[in-house]
Protein backbone atom coordinates (compact mmCIF):
# COMPACT_ATOMS: atom_id res chain seq x y z
CA UNK A 1 0.00 0.00 0.00
CA UNK A 2 2.89 2.36 0.73
CA UNK A 3 4.22 1.83 -2.79
CA UNK A 4 0.79 2.34 -4.37
CA UNK A 5 0.32 5.59 -2.43
CA UNK A 6 3.58 6.99 -3.75
CA UNK A 7 4.99 6.74 -0.23
CA UNK A 8 2.42 9.22 1.08
CA UNK A 9 2.91 8.36 4.73
CA UNK A 10 0.16 10.69 5.95
CA UNK A 11 -2.52 8.96 3.86
CA UNK A 12 -1.31 5.51 4.83
CA UNK A 13 -1.28 6.42 8.53
CA UNK A 14 -4.85 7.72 8.27
CA UNK A 15 -5.84 4.39 6.70
CA UNK A 16 -4.00 2.47 9.43
CA UNK A 17 -5.69 4.43 12.22
CA UNK A 18 -9.10 4.02 10.61
CA UNK A 19 -8.70 0.24 10.54
CA UNK A 20 -6.85 0.09 13.88
CA UNK A 21 -3.60 -1.15 12.37
CA UNK A 22 -0.29 -0.86 14.21
CA UNK A 23 1.05 2.52 13.09
CA UNK A 24 4.53 1.76 14.41
CA UNK A 25 4.83 -1.15 11.99
CA UNK A 26 3.58 1.04 9.14
CA UNK A 27 6.20 3.70 9.87
CA UNK A 28 8.87 1.02 10.22
CA UNK A 29 8.01 -0.37 6.78
CA UNK A 30 8.04 3.17 5.38
CA UNK A 31 11.53 3.78 6.78
CA UNK A 32 12.72 0.48 5.35
CA UNK A 33 11.39 1.32 1.88
CA UNK A 34 12.98 4.77 1.95
CA UNK A 35 16.38 3.38 2.92
CA UNK A 36 16.38 0.28 0.73
CA UNK A 37 14.84 1.40 -2.55
CA UNK A 38 17.20 3.34 -4.86
CA UNK A 39 14.14 4.75 -6.62
CA UNK A 40 12.97 6.70 -3.55
CA UNK A 41 14.08 10.32 -3.80
CA UNK A 42 14.55 12.63 -0.81
CA UNK A 43 14.84 9.58 1.43
CA UNK A 44 16.71 11.41 4.19
CA UNK A 45 14.05 14.05 5.00
CA UNK A 46 11.37 11.37 4.63
CA UNK A 47 13.06 9.16 7.23
CA UNK A 48 14.00 12.01 9.56
CA UNK A 49 10.40 13.24 9.59
CA UNK A 50 9.06 10.01 11.11
CA UNK A 51 11.95 8.10 12.70
CA UNK A 52 11.32 9.56 16.17
CA UNK A 53 7.77 8.17 16.02
CA UNK A 54 9.21 4.65 16.36
CA UNK A 55 9.89 4.20 20.05
CA UNK A 56 11.30 0.70 19.65
CA UNK A 57 15.05 1.21 19.17
CA UNK A 58 15.66 -2.51 18.56
CA UNK A 59 13.15 -2.45 15.70
CA UNK A 60 14.89 0.55 14.16
CA UNK A 61 18.26 -1.14 14.57
CA UNK A 62 17.02 -4.25 12.71
CA UNK A 63 15.65 -2.09 9.90
CA UNK A 64 18.88 -0.17 9.43
CA UNK A 65 21.13 -3.25 9.72
CA UNK A 66 19.06 -5.08 7.12
CA UNK A 67 19.25 -2.06 4.81
CA UNK A 68 23.02 -1.78 5.31
CA UNK A 69 23.88 -5.45 4.88
CA UNK A 70 21.29 -6.74 2.43
CA UNK A 71 19.60 -3.95 0.50
CA UNK A 72 21.62 -0.79 -0.19
CA UNK A 73 24.01 -0.87 -3.12
CA UNK A 74 27.67 -1.26 -2.18
CA UNK A 75 28.33 1.75 -4.43
CA UNK A 76 25.66 4.09 -2.98
CA UNK A 77 27.85 5.88 -0.45
CA UNK A 78 25.24 8.51 0.43
CA UNK A 79 22.63 5.96 1.52
CA UNK A 80 25.20 3.79 3.26
CA UNK A 81 26.57 6.78 5.19
CA UNK A 82 23.10 7.89 6.22
CA UNK A 83 22.20 4.45 7.57
CA UNK A 84 25.52 4.03 9.37
CA UNK A 85 25.02 7.40 11.07
CA UNK A 86 21.50 6.38 12.16
CA UNK A 87 22.93 3.17 13.62
CA UNK A 88 25.61 5.13 15.45
CA UNK A 89 22.91 7.25 17.06
CA UNK A 90 21.34 4.02 18.31
CA UNK A 91 24.72 2.49 19.28
CA UNK A 92 27.14 5.29 20.23
CA UNK A 93 30.82 4.34 20.26
CA UNK A 94 30.23 1.01 18.51
CA UNK A 95 33.71 0.19 17.15
CA UNK A 96 32.50 -1.67 14.06
CA UNK A 97 30.14 1.11 13.06
CA UNK A 98 32.80 3.75 13.67
CA UNK A 99 35.19 1.85 11.38
CA UNK A 100 32.53 1.60 8.69
CA UNK A 101 31.82 5.31 8.94
CA UNK A 102 35.54 6.02 8.57
CA UNK A 103 35.74 3.79 5.49
CA UNK A 104 32.83 5.62 3.89
CA UNK A 105 34.42 9.01 4.65
CA UNK A 106 37.49 7.93 2.66
CA UNK A 107 35.48 6.41 -0.18
CA UNK A 108 33.33 9.51 -0.62
CA UNK A 109 36.47 11.47 -1.56
CA UNK A 110 37.85 8.82 -3.93
CA UNK A 111 37.16 8.14 -7.62
CA UNK A 112 37.73 4.62 -8.80
CA UNK A 113 40.66 4.14 -11.24
CA UNK A 114 40.06 0.57 -12.46
CA UNK A 115 36.83 -0.99 -13.66
CA UNK A 116 35.16 -3.59 -11.44
CA UNK A 117 35.43 -7.24 -12.36
CA UNK A 118 32.46 -9.23 -13.55
CA UNK A 119 32.81 -11.34 -10.41
CA UNK A 120 32.45 -8.23 -8.23
CA UNK A 121 29.26 -7.18 -10.01
CA UNK A 122 27.91 -10.72 -9.93
CA UNK A 123 28.49 -10.79 -6.17
CA UNK A 124 26.60 -7.52 -5.79
CA UNK A 125 23.67 -8.94 -7.77
CA UNK A 126 23.40 -11.85 -5.34
CA UNK A 127 23.53 -9.54 -2.31
CA UNK A 128 20.82 -7.01 -3.13
CA UNK A 129 17.45 -7.31 -4.77
CA UNK A 130 17.81 -3.91 -6.47
CA UNK A 131 21.00 -4.96 -8.27
CA UNK A 132 19.45 -8.27 -9.24
CA UNK A 133 16.40 -6.56 -10.73
CA UNK A 134 18.54 -3.98 -12.57
CA UNK A 135 20.59 -6.73 -14.19
CA UNK A 136 17.50 -8.73 -15.08
CA UNK A 137 16.18 -5.69 -16.93
CA UNK A 138 19.53 -5.18 -18.65
CA UNK A 139 19.58 -8.76 -19.92
CA UNK A 140 15.86 -9.25 -20.52
CA UNK A 141 16.14 -8.64 -24.28
CA UNK A 142 19.15 -10.90 -24.84
CA UNK A 143 17.97 -13.69 -22.59
CA UNK A 144 21.37 -13.85 -20.87
CA UNK A 145 21.80 -14.84 -17.25
CA UNK A 146 24.16 -12.83 -15.04
CA UNK A 147 25.42 -16.09 -13.50
CA UNK A 148 26.65 -17.20 -16.93
CA UNK A 149 28.35 -13.93 -17.91
CA UNK A 150 32.11 -14.42 -18.03
CA UNK A 151 33.69 -12.24 -20.71
CA UNK A 152 34.71 -8.61 -20.48
CA UNK A 153 32.54 -7.71 -23.47
CA UNK A 154 29.53 -7.92 -21.16
CA UNK A 155 31.07 -5.55 -18.61
CA UNK A 156 29.66 -2.46 -20.30
CA UNK A 157 26.16 -3.95 -20.09
CA UNK A 158 26.61 -4.60 -16.40
CA UNK A 159 27.90 -1.08 -15.78
CA UNK A 160 24.95 0.38 -17.66
CA UNK A 161 22.74 -1.38 -15.12
CA UNK A 162 24.95 -0.39 -12.17
CA UNK A 163 26.55 2.95 -13.21
CA UNK A 164 27.88 3.86 -9.75
CA UNK A 165 30.18 0.82 -9.90
CA UNK A 166 32.26 2.54 -12.59
CA UNK A 167 33.16 5.37 -10.18
CA UNK A 168 32.91 3.84 -6.72
CA UNK A 169 34.68 0.97 -5.00
CA UNK A 170 32.53 -1.73 -3.44
CA UNK A 171 32.01 -0.85 0.22
CA UNK A 172 30.88 -4.35 1.15
CA UNK A 173 33.82 -5.97 -0.59
CA UNK A 174 36.19 -3.69 1.34
CA UNK A 175 34.69 -4.34 4.77
CA UNK A 176 34.32 -8.04 3.98
CA UNK A 177 36.88 -10.82 4.13
CA UNK A 178 38.93 -9.89 1.03
CA UNK A 179 39.56 -6.12 0.90
CA UNK A 180 42.78 -6.53 -1.11
CA UNK A 181 40.77 -7.88 -4.04
CA UNK A 182 39.39 -4.36 -4.43
CA UNK A 183 42.45 -2.41 -3.31
CA UNK A 184 45.22 -4.06 -5.35
CA UNK A 185 44.08 -2.81 -8.78
CA UNK A 186 43.79 0.71 -7.34
CA UNK A 187 47.10 1.12 -5.54
CA UNK A 188 49.85 3.14 -7.17
CA UNK A 189 51.95 6.26 -6.60
CA UNK A 190 49.01 8.56 -7.45
CA UNK A 191 46.51 6.81 -5.16
CA UNK A 192 48.53 5.68 -2.14
CA UNK A 193 47.89 8.88 -0.15
CA UNK A 194 44.17 8.72 -0.94
CA UNK A 195 43.73 5.06 0.02
CA UNK A 196 46.14 4.85 2.97
CA UNK A 197 43.52 6.25 5.43
CA UNK A 198 41.62 2.99 4.86
CA UNK A 199 44.34 1.02 6.65
CA UNK A 200 43.21 1.76 10.19
CA UNK A 201 39.43 1.23 9.83
CA UNK A 202 39.99 -1.91 7.73
CA UNK A 203 42.61 -3.09 10.26
CA UNK A 204 45.25 -3.52 7.55
CA UNK A 205 48.97 -2.82 7.72
CA UNK A 206 50.07 0.52 6.27
CA UNK A 207 53.29 -1.20 5.18
CA UNK A 208 51.20 -3.51 2.98
CA UNK A 209 49.71 -0.48 1.24
CA UNK A 210 53.19 0.84 0.45
CA UNK A 211 54.40 -2.60 -0.58
CA UNK A 212 51.56 -3.13 -3.05
CA UNK A 213 51.97 0.40 -4.44
CA UNK A 214 55.67 -0.26 -5.09
CA UNK A 215 54.94 -3.62 -6.69
CA UNK A 216 52.39 -1.94 -8.95
CA UNK A 217 55.02 0.58 -10.05
CA UNK A 218 57.59 -2.15 -10.72
CA UNK A 219 55.03 -4.19 -12.64
CA UNK A 220 54.07 -1.19 -14.76
CA UNK A 221 57.72 -0.47 -15.59
CA UNK A 222 58.38 -4.08 -16.52
CA UNK A 223 55.30 -4.25 -18.72
CA UNK A 224 56.21 -1.02 -20.53
CA UNK A 225 59.82 -2.07 -21.16
CA UNK A 226 60.95 -4.31 -23.99
CA UNK A 227 63.18 -7.26 -23.22
CA UNK A 228 66.59 -5.80 -22.37
CA UNK A 229 69.39 -6.89 -24.68
CA UNK A 230 73.12 -6.84 -24.00
CA UNK A 231 73.68 -3.50 -25.81
CA UNK A 232 70.85 -1.98 -23.79
CA UNK A 233 72.48 -3.21 -20.58
CA UNK A 234 75.77 -1.68 -21.67
CA UNK A 235 74.05 1.69 -21.93
CA UNK A 236 72.29 1.07 -18.62
CA UNK A 237 75.50 0.54 -16.67
CA UNK A 238 77.01 3.70 -18.14
CA UNK A 239 74.00 5.69 -16.94
CA UNK A 240 74.53 6.88 -13.36
CA UNK A 241 70.91 7.97 -12.81
CA UNK A 242 68.66 5.72 -10.73
CA UNK A 243 65.37 7.41 -11.55
CA UNK A 244 63.15 4.39 -10.92
CA UNK A 245 64.66 3.72 -7.53
CA UNK A 246 64.26 7.42 -6.71
CA UNK A 247 60.54 7.05 -7.48
CA UNK A 248 60.02 4.23 -4.97
CA UNK A 249 62.45 5.40 -2.29
CA UNK A 250 60.02 7.86 -0.61
CA UNK A 251 57.49 5.02 -0.22
CA UNK A 252 60.12 2.69 1.25
CA UNK A 253 61.05 5.33 3.82
CA UNK A 254 57.44 5.26 5.04
CA UNK A 255 57.67 1.61 6.16
CA UNK A 256 57.38 1.10 9.90
CA UNK A 257 58.67 -2.48 9.84
CA UNK A 258 62.33 -2.69 8.83
CA UNK A 259 62.06 -6.33 7.80
CA UNK A 260 59.19 -5.47 5.44
CA UNK A 261 61.21 -2.58 3.98
CA UNK A 262 64.19 -4.87 3.38
CA UNK A 263 61.90 -7.45 1.77
CA UNK A 264 60.50 -4.96 -0.77
CA UNK A 265 64.02 -3.68 -1.49
CA UNK A 266 65.07 -7.24 -2.32
CA UNK A 267 62.03 -7.58 -4.57
CA UNK A 268 62.83 -4.27 -6.28
CA UNK A 269 66.51 -5.10 -6.74
CA UNK A 270 65.57 -8.38 -8.41
CA UNK A 271 63.07 -6.56 -10.64
CA UNK A 272 65.54 -3.92 -11.85
CA UNK A 273 68.03 -4.79 -14.59
CA UNK A 274 71.67 -4.63 -13.54
CA UNK A 275 72.51 -0.96 -13.29
CA UNK A 276 72.21 2.07 -11.02
CA UNK A 277 68.64 1.29 -9.87
CA UNK A 278 69.56 -2.20 -8.67
CA UNK A 279 72.72 -0.97 -6.97
CA UNK A 280 70.82 1.82 -5.18
CA UNK A 281 68.19 -0.65 -3.95
CA UNK A 282 70.86 -3.04 -2.65
CA UNK A 283 72.77 -0.23 -0.92
CA UNK A 284 69.64 0.97 0.86
CA UNK A 285 68.84 -2.62 1.85
CA UNK A 286 72.30 -3.06 3.39
CA UNK A 287 71.91 0.21 5.28
CA UNK A 288 68.51 -0.82 6.68
CA UNK A 289 69.81 -4.29 7.57
CA UNK A 290 72.53 -2.73 9.70
CA UNK A 291 69.92 -0.60 11.44
CA UNK A 292 67.72 -3.68 11.90
CA UNK A 293 70.70 -5.53 13.39
CA UNK A 294 71.13 -2.82 16.03
CA UNK A 295 67.46 -3.17 17.00
CA UNK A 296 67.76 -6.96 17.18
CA UNK A 297 70.67 -6.68 19.62
CA UNK A 298 68.35 -4.95 22.09
CA UNK A 299 65.77 -7.75 21.95
CA UNK A 300 65.36 -10.39 24.69
CA UNK A 301 67.63 -13.41 24.28
CA UNK A 302 64.70 -15.71 23.47
CA UNK A 303 63.82 -13.65 20.40
CA UNK A 304 67.24 -12.34 19.42
CA UNK A 305 68.96 -15.57 18.40
CA UNK A 306 66.32 -16.70 15.93
CA UNK A 307 65.77 -13.28 14.35
CA UNK A 308 69.48 -12.47 14.21
CA UNK A 309 70.17 -15.67 12.26
CA UNK A 310 67.51 -14.69 9.75
CA UNK A 311 68.81 -11.12 9.45
CA UNK A 312 72.37 -12.35 8.94
CA UNK A 313 71.24 -14.64 6.11
CA UNK A 314 69.46 -11.76 4.40
CA UNK A 315 72.46 -9.49 4.95
CA UNK A 316 74.77 -12.03 3.29
CA UNK A 317 72.38 -12.20 0.34
CA UNK A 318 72.45 -8.41 -0.08
CA UNK A 319 76.23 -8.23 0.23
CA UNK A 320 76.68 -10.96 -2.39
CA UNK A 321 74.08 -9.39 -4.69
CA UNK A 322 75.80 -6.02 -4.37
CA UNK A 323 79.21 -7.54 -5.18
CA UNK A 324 77.74 -9.47 -8.13
CA UNK A 325 76.09 -6.31 -9.46
CA UNK A 326 79.33 -4.34 -9.17
CA UNK A 327 81.20 -7.09 -11.04
CA UNK A 328 78.58 -7.28 -13.79
CA UNK A 329 78.56 -3.50 -14.21
CA UNK A 330 82.35 -3.45 -14.58
CA UNK A 331 82.34 -6.26 -17.15
CA UNK A 332 79.52 -4.71 -19.17
CA UNK A 333 81.14 -1.28 -19.00
CA UNK A 334 84.22 -2.64 -20.79
CA UNK A 335 82.27 -4.96 -23.11
CA UNK A 336 83.48 -8.07 -21.33
CA UNK A 337 80.05 -9.73 -21.06
CA UNK A 338 81.50 -13.06 -22.17
CA UNK A 339 83.13 -13.38 -18.74
CA UNK A 340 79.80 -13.15 -16.94
CA UNK A 341 78.90 -16.37 -15.10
Amino acid sequence: MLARSGLDIASVLEFAEAFRLNTTNVIAEYISLCCCSPRVDAYQPRVLAVVDEVGNSKLLERIFINALDNAISAYDYDRLSFVVQRLLLLNPHNATLERRAAVLDVLCAYDRRSLPTIEELRSESTRTRAAREALQVAYSDSGKDIAAVENDESLSDLLDAMPLAARHLSFHALVGSAPWTVLLPELGPETIDLLLPLAQPLELSEDDFYMHAIKAMLRQWNESSDATTAPDLHEAVLNKNHTRFDAIQPLIRCFKNLEAAVSILQYAAESFPCGPDRVAALKMGIKLLRKWGQLIKRMPDSERQQIMAKAETIYMYFEKSYADAATEITLRKYRLEKYLP
